[in-house]
């Protein structure tokens, strides 16, 4: 398991075993520090269900952003993650574009909204053929 995941995992069985779901970014520090992780700022940005530990998605649970530090445990992952239903190939459509060295270096969800939006996905996709 990576050390995120355990420092995810430790965070959330050391408040199941409070019965208080709440923690805030002291707690994830105290956490790291625990395991070795060296960004405690990101512990707590999952963008997809396959990257919480076993025993939150076992359970039904994710992070939820409080705002000013504060985070919390929720029994909502089945709403907070959607499972994207397949493509039809009825649905597909060809699409030209010229890579560059990044497009398929990073998978987060801001680099993909911005390859989106540069090859003109978005627009095409709003608006049909603009040109």
């Amino acid at each position: 398991m990576s050390k995120k995941k355990q420092t995810i995992s430790r965070l959330f069985l050391s408040c199941k075993e409070k019965q208080n779901f709440n923690f805030d970014n002291e707690d994830v520090k105290k956490a790291c520090s625990f395991t070795g992780f060296g960004n405690q700022y990101d512990v707590t940005k999952i963008d997809s269900s396959r990257l919480l530990p076993d025993e939150m998605r076992d359970a039904g649970y994710c992070v939820v952003h409080l705002g000013q530090g504060r985070h919390r445990f929720m029994r909502v992952a089945d709403s907070w993650y959607h499972r994207f239903e397949d493509i039809q190939q009825s649905e597909e459509e060809r699409w030209r574009y010229a890579p560059s060295v990044l497009n398929h270096t990073d998978t987060s969800e801001s680099n993909i909204i911005s390859f989106a939006y540069n090859q003109r996905i978005i627009q095409h996709f709003l608006y049909g053929d603009i040109s």
